[in-house]
């Protein structure tokens, strides 16, 4: 991919974990040069993009279990957030071919170590696959006359012939249909366009036993259901 996906909307906007959802960046002039942006700036309300997000669709259709302390889920979610943002800081700042952790401000001791086994099986997988480019952290925004919605990729990965995407996972509860849920939303954004096209999807999970987990295509019935729930009306 020589130049920038027109669906994408990373330097304009940012998840707010607090809120659960996207605000327009501070001191960033909107100007809609394309119908993502245009859409964009329709949706701002109080600098809140009210569209709908991958996260919306996800705890619809896979809502937490009942037994799970609030708490402990926005533990995890404080926990993988903090993990991410560490190996995307490293990959931005990659001098060389392999990814070389770069210590941030995190002082976890756990998340430290796990922030380096990620990143050591990432470096893994480019060796794996012959990969030559990596982009990480983005937002895109899913556009069409029947849906829309925006969300959030971790990484996608490049070779002379294929294009590969992972989603990163910390938590030991299993979650594979609502991962895999989640990999199939990813692959609508980064397709949007027709500028790119997948090859291959997977799920990198450090705490599991199969750290690396190749994701299929959903059933046609869960496809149907995931695409109903994009539906602008």
């Amino acid at each position: 991919m020589k130049q920038k996906l027109l669906n994408n909307i990373s330097e304009y906007i940012t998840w707010d974990n607090y809120e659960q959802q996207y605000h327009l960046n501070d001191g960033v002039e909107l100007n809609p040069t394309n119908i993502y942006l245009k859409r964009l700036s329709e949706s701002l309300v109080e600098s809140r993009s009210k569209i709908k997000t991958t996260n919306d669709v996800l705890l619809q259709e896979y809502k937490y279990a009942d037994n799970i302390k609030p708490v402990i889920v926005e533990n995890a979610i404080n926990r993988l957030n903090c993990i991410k943002m560490q190996i995307f800081h490293s990959i931005k700042n990659k001098k060389g071919q392999k990814i070389v952790f770069i210590e941030g401000e995190c002082t976890n001791k756990d998340h430290l170590a796990a922030t380096k086994r990620f990143i050591t099986e990432i470096n893994n997988f480019c060796y794996k696959y012959d990969i030559s480019k990596i982009i990480c952290d983005q937002t895109l925004l899913y556009l069409t006359e029947q849906a829309e919605f925006i969300g959030h990729l971790d990484l996608v990965l490049f070779n002379k012939q294929h294009i590969y995407q992972i989603e990163l996972k910390t938590s030991r509860v299993n979650y594979l249909e609502k991962y895999c849920a989640q990999v199939f939303l990813n692959r609508l954004l980064l397709e949007d366009t027709n500028q790119i096209k997948v090859s291959e999807s997977f799920i990198l999970n450090i705490f599991e036993q199969r750290t690396i987990l190749k994701c299929d295509s959903l059933d046609k019935k869960t496809e149907h259901k995931i695409r109903s729930l994009l539906r602008t009306s």
